[in-house]
C-alpha cells in the first residue's frame, strides 16, 4: 500500500498542471516513501488530459483519469478517491 494518495480534480487548467506537477512532486519526494498523484478530468475543454498524459508517461506514479462528461468537482473527487491506492487520501 501506498503511503499517500493526492487527487486533483481538472477542469480547463492546461496553463497550471505541470508547474503543479513539479511543484508537487518536490515536497512529496522529501517527505513521503511512496505516493500518488491522480489527476481526474473532468471532461475539460482545454488541452488538459493531454498534458496529463504525457506527464503519466513519464512518471509512474501518476494516473490520469478522463470523465466522460462534465460531473463536477465533487465527481471528480470521488472518482479519484475511488481509484486511490494509499493509505492517507489529500
Amino acid at each position: 500500500m501506498l503511503d499517500i494518495s493526492v487527487i486533483i480534480p481538472v477542469y480547463n487548467g492546461s496553463k497550471t498542471i505541470k508547474k503543479l506537477y513539479q511543484e508537487l512532486t518536490k515536497i512529496l519526494k522529501k517527505n513521503s516513501k511512496s505516493y500518488e498523484i491522480l489527476f481526474v478530468d473532468d471532461s475539460s475543454n482545454d488541452k488538459s488530459f493531454n498534458i496529463i498524459s504525457d506527464i503519466c508517461k513519464k512518471d509512474k506514479s501518476v494516473t490520469g483519469i478522463l470523465l466522460s462528461k462534465n460531473y463536477g468537482q465533487h465527481n471528480a473527487i470521488y472518482c479519484g478517491f475511488q481509484n486511490s491506492k494509499g493509505k492517507y487520501i489529500i
